[in-house]
């Protein structure tokens, strides 16, 4: 009980997981100046990247990478990963996907030669703090609560506008949440106090 006590008292597990802070802004100079080309922009699903990334996209004409989708989506690599579940355990595939994944992310970072915004949560997982920390960052302060609430608010918006794509806004929230505390937030944690301490 006490060690419960302890960690639901922790202040950034109470911050991040109820209430929202200020976005982080890590070397954002560097990269408005040129100095930086990727400017990384990540945080928990549902935590307002996209809207943010997009934005700063627009309102420096640069281009924009949604990370995530670019990966999982434009190269393929969720059909790798179904080819794969056919011949290795589940501990073999995630290994394989991850060292793969890790390698295209980090020679498209290497590759790019103009300012450009790359938007996603699935970085946190793919690459260290101290890479992370090579280029310039922006961390959304958004709790794992308010992201909820964002998650279902964008589901309510998508069903009306695309009735034919019509998905349950509560089973949106759900997995999101779940996603968030499951597999981003030591991630996310972990890369929130190593920023705010360079």
């Amino acid at each position: 009980m006490k060690i419960i006590n302890e960690y639901l008292h922790n202040s950034f597990i109470k911050e991040s997981l109820i209430f929202p802070s200020d976005d982080l802004y890590y070397k954002f100079d560097d990269w408005k100046s040129g100095k930086n080309k990727v400017l990384l922009v990540t945080g928990y699903a549902g935590s307002g990247k996209t809207s943010l990334a997009e934005k700063i996209s627009t309102q420096y004409k640069v281009p924009y990478i949604e990370l995530d989708t670019d990966v999982r989506v434009v190269q393929g690599f969720d059909n790798l990963k179904k080819d794969l579940e056919k011949k290795y355990s589940k501990d073999e595939v995630d290994k394989i996907l991850h060292d793969k994944i890790r390698k295209y992310v980090l020679d498209k970072l290497k590759n790019i030669k103009t300012r450009t915004v790359l938007e996603g949560c699935f970085m946190m997982t793919w690459l260290t703090p101290q890479e992370i920390s090579n280029y310039s960052v922006i961390m959304t302060g958004s709790s794992i609560t308010k992201s909820a609430i964002q998650t279902a608010k964008r589901r309510i918006e998508v069903n009306k506008k695309y009735p034919d794509y019509y998905y349950p806004w509560y089973k949106a929230v759900y997995f999101d949440t779940k996603f968030n505390i499951m597999e981003l937030f030591n991630f996310y944690r972990r890369l929130w106090k190593y920023l705010k301490k360079k």
